[in-house]
């Protein structure tokens, strides 16, 4: 798998140029998104509970964050829709 050249921050609506950005979601609050670093709700509220996945870090290359995203399908399957569009804009490039 190929990450997308550029996807849009779900929180201010800009472009992030991949991989400099990171996916978050909380499942008690079911969101999980794409976003920029400053406008993480992790990094800006570290209350919010919230798990993360930093694309950048060399521990996560696309295909561990693919596969990442379809274990969290299995494991949360009502929030099957929410993952497979984060799936969809990281990834709909490279088919």
């Amino acid at each position: 798998m190929k990450y997308n050249d550029k996807v849009r921050c779900a929180i201010c609506g800009e472009i992030i140029n991949m991989p400099k950005g990171r996916i978050e979601w909380s499942i008690k609050d079911s969101f999980i998104h794409i976003v920029h670093h400053v406008c993480s709700k992790g990094y800006n509220d570290p209350k919010a509970c919230i798990s993360d996945i930093i694309m950048d870090q060399s521990i996560y290359s696309s295909d561990l964050v693919y596969e990442r995203l379809e274990e969290l399908k299995r494991k949360y399957p009502e929030n099957t829709l929410y993952i497979q569009n984060v799936i969809e804009n990281l990834f709909s490039d490279n088919s």
